[in-house]
């Protein structure tokens, strides 16, 4: 989507523009996505109006003309597409940090010497995996194979047969 910046200064010069000049912002609006790929003479047909207009409506909006008017569209929407994977990456970041810090205060030395224990006595140990933990149950069944114990390793979701 269109940056909130780029949609203010656009609407900001609406007042300033004639009706069939308004006209031509709706269109940019509602055609976001694809208004990079279309051409000047595109939208003249679409919109029943001269090239001269659209090119008048991009000079009132501030811009040389039109082609400098989609140039700024697609870098606002290129740019906004960044900061949103940087924050869908900033998200994910904080909430694995979040996970691995609650698994810490959750932990204790006497809790993981009573898990060693457990492991040391039982004859089979059962490890459970789903989705992303199955790779790290199937590391730790692997460990439990070096040191000699012996293990059953279930993907949650299998079937009898895959048992």
């Amino acid at each position: 989507m269109l940056s909130n910046s780029l949609i203010a200064l656009l609407e900001k010069k609406r007042s300033s523009l004639s009706k069939i000049e308004n006209e031509i912002l709706d269109y940019i609006f509602l055609h976001l996505s694809d208004i990079g790929t279309k051409t000047i003479y595109e939208v003249s047909d679409d919109l029943f109006v001269s090239t001269a207009t659209i090119s008048r409506t991009a000079k009132h909006l501030g811009y040389q003309g039109f082609k400098e008017l989609k140039y700024a569209i697609d870098q606002s929407i290129h740019v906004e597409e960044q900061e949103g994977n940087s924050q869908s990456f900033q998200t994910i970041t904080n909430q694995i940090t979040s996970n691995v810090t609650e698994t810490f205060h959750q932990m204790s030395e006497e809790k993981a010497k009573q898990m060693m224990t457990l492991i040391h006595q039982s004859n089979t140990i059962e490890v459970f995996g789903l989705g992303g933990s199955f790779p790290i149950c199937t590391d730790f069944a692997r460990k439990l194979t070096f040191l000699g114990k012996k293990h059953l390793l279930v993907q949650i979701g299998m079937n009898k047969k895959q048992l």
